[in-house]
């Protein structure tokens, strides 16, 4: 199914006087659509020269910001559904990224940890990150990027409420 796009131009009004719009929230995933698939587009080479996916380089930079997960914390800490993210903390152990130990404080669980393959690669996208900056920094000033963190930030509480 395609998403309506944001363009307002297209409106119509119905006859009872009330705008036919694009409903806020799709307006609001189709915003957050375009911005993903923009950061994607801009992690892939990154991710290709390394043989890994977007999404296994997020599960990477959560072990390297938040330290030894346990499978269902790194679940959400990363919004992917428990069992995604088990197959994928499985693929990157065989890739030899990190390991996966039973948590010593409770058998259930299981640790998840980055090994020095999976530091080498966040070290290797932290120098990625500051030339990206770099380039960045040429088109947008740090109070702007500040709004757009703050903005996103009371985006992400005000869809916790709902």
């Amino acid at each position: 199914m395609q998403m309506p796009t944001t363009d307002t131009s297209t409106r119509q009004t119905g006859a009872n006087g009330a705008t036919e719009a694009v409903d806020l929230h799709w307006k609001l995933m189709d915003t957050i659509r375009r911005v993903g698939g923009q950061i994607e587009k801009q992690l892939q080479p990154f991710c290709s020269r390394h043989s890994i996916t977007p999404l296994q380089l997020t599960i990477l930079a959560t072990l390297h910001f938040k330290g030894p997960q346990t499978v269902s914390s790194l679940a959400h800490k990363t919004s992917m559904a428990g069992a995604n993210n088990s197959a994928l903390c499985k693929k990157l152990e065989k890739d030899g990224l990190v390991t996966r130990q039973r948590d010593p404080e409770d058998e259930r669980q299981v640790l998840v940890s980055l090994t020095q393959k999976g530091r080498v690669i966040i070290e290797a996208f932290s120098v990625d990150c500051k030339s990206s900056s770099k380039k960045l920094e040429k088109v947008v000033t740090r109070q702007e990027m500040a709004t757009i963190f703050a903005g996103l930030d009371t985006l992400v509480k005000v869809m916790e409420r709902t």
